[in-house]
């Protein structure tokens, strides 16, 4: 978990500068990514742990959710480098990794 936790720091701090900074969109509309992520991580992280607990497949989600996140930093990064101008997808990308957290 704490090499998890350095990466989405990391991610969170360039995903910002390049969004706010280099593309020039407002640091609401940033906020706004972030907030949207996070309620799609509490409406859905108390079904999904229930889940796991219940059918006791606790690493099942875990791999899961890990390869979800790798599939979701690689997405936001691609977009980021080859597809610059898609601020919006590189957006949705990233709302859903931080729902993932």
């Amino acid at each position: 978990d704490f090499a998890n936790s350095i990466v989405i720091i990391v991610f969170f701090l360039h995903f910002s500068q390049w969004l706010v900074v280099d593309k020039g969109v407002a640091d609401l509309w940033y906020n706004m990514i972030f907030t949207v992520g996070s309620l799609l991580l509490l409406l859905t992280a108390p079904i999904l742990g229930g889940l796991a607990d219940k059918n006791r497949r606790e690493l099942f989600y875990l791999n899961r959710m890990t390869v979800f996140s790798f599939l979701f930093f690689t997405g936001t990064a691609m977009i980021c480098l080859f597809f610059p101008e898609q601020i919006f997808l590189a957006a949705l990308f990233a709302a859903n990794r931080w729902s993932l957290n």
